[in-house]
């Protein structure tokens, strides 16, 4: 069982629960004897920033991100977590990678997991050099993270990006898309919306079986392969109901893939716009230790 002597605290404080967790935590800290050396809770993007590059530099033993699966990538690409362990508290909007990590309980459970000391190393994507816990997508739901605001998302919660996506769909311009993966082989098509996966979850919906953060590869997953708006719903609801619609999106698997578009396209990574294509993806080897029941 690893010892945590220097432990950090980091709360995306605009994330949707982090307001009704800021005394909680501490006093179930205080609780479980779990002695946080130091806390922050962040509400700017550039407190984050400064915040992320100090505790990099002092290298925790343990590292506590209270927030969603936006403030996880934004942690896991400023800390070097070979000296860090990573625990997750679900307090974002959608807490997809706390949930294939089986974290996403509650808050009490989350910290109790500390004292049971139980680490492992996962898999992260990577898409031209930024890594990633879940998902990376392009096409519709990037203007969906792109549009939706934290306010939408603190009344709403998931509802927000559903509103949001109604709006999106109707407005949306499918584009055309050449995915060529590490065996050779190479898919052309137009679509509306692609995602590479490493995570189980989006929401509480499961992708493909092929998508795990243990499994050391990727799934692309296309969401239609033609122009229709009505191919791409479809293909959506076999996910949330697959009981409803026959067949299955187009699943590929892969450790290395390349993307192009035309036109070029925003790619967004659990939930945050990063990028652009091309979209050079792989997977980085059991890089991130993290707590976990």
């Amino acid at each position: 069982m690893p010892i945590f002597k220097d432990i950090a605290l980091i709360v995306n404080a605009n994330s949707r629960r982090s307001r009704d967790w800021k005394q909680q935590i501490s006093e179930l800290c205080q609780e479980l004897n779990i002695d946080i050396a130091r806390e922050h809770y962040i509400k700017s993007r550039q407190d984050f920033i400064k915040v992320i590059k100090q505790e990099n530099k002092r290298s925790p033993d343990l590292l506590i991100v209270g927030g969603g699966d936006g403030t996880v990538q934004g942690v896991i690409n400023e800390i070097d977590f070979e000296k860090t362990t990573l625990c997750v508290l679900p307090l974002g909007t959608v807490n997809n990678f706390a949930r294939s990590l089986g974290m996403d309980k509650d808050i009490k459970t989350s910290l109790s997991n500390i004292k049971k000391g139980k680490v492992k190393k996962v898999y992260l994507g990577e898409v031209n050099g930024y890594k990633f816990t879940n998902l990376a997508a392009i096409g519709l739901s990037v203007k969906v993270a792109q549009n939706v605001s934290d306010k939408t998302k603190r009344i709403f919660g998931r509802l927000a990006y559903y509103v949001q996506g109604v709006y999106e769909i109707i407005m949306h311009k499918p584009f055309l898309c050449e995915i060529n993966v590490d065996n050779g082989e190479t898919r052309i098509f137009y679509t509306h919306q692609l995602v590479v996966a490493n995570g189980k979850f989006n929401g509480k919906v499961r992708f493909t079986p092929g998508a795990n953060i243990h499994a050391g590869h990727l799934m692309v997953i296309v969401f239609g392969r033609d122009k229709r708006r009505w191919v791409h719903l479809k293909n959506i609801l076999h996910f949330i109901v697959p009981s409803w619609v026959k067949g299955q999106p187009l699943a590929i698997r892969a450790e290395k893939i390349s993307i192009h578009t035309k036109p070029a396209r925003a790619v967004e990574i659990d939930g945050e716009p990063v990028t652009n294509t091309p979209a050079e993806f792989r997977i980085i080897e059991k890089s991130l230790k993290v707590i976990v029941p």
